[in-house]
């Protein structure tokens, strides 16, 4: 007979914001970038409403590090 065990890890982290910065609309470069650790990336609406896009001429992204606990 052959058995199976999962083992499930559950980690808890706590997300410390590292750095704001309000980009144009459309760059992104360094807001999705790929390197070690646990990251958590907001990106939301800034800057002024453009009534014919329906959209803000800019972003504000707020980068976070998460901190094992």
């Amino acid at each position: 007979m052959n058995r199976f065990f999962e083992k499930v890890f559950v980690f808890k982290f706590v997300f410390v914001v590292r750095e704001k910065r309000i980009l144009n609309s459309g760059y992104a470069e360094g807001v999705f970038s790929l390197n070690g650790g646990v990251y958590l990336n907001l990106v939301t609406c800034d800057g002024v409403w453009d009534l014919n896009k329906k959209s803000y001429n800019k972003r504000l992204v707020v980068f976070t590090e998460g901190l094992r606990m």
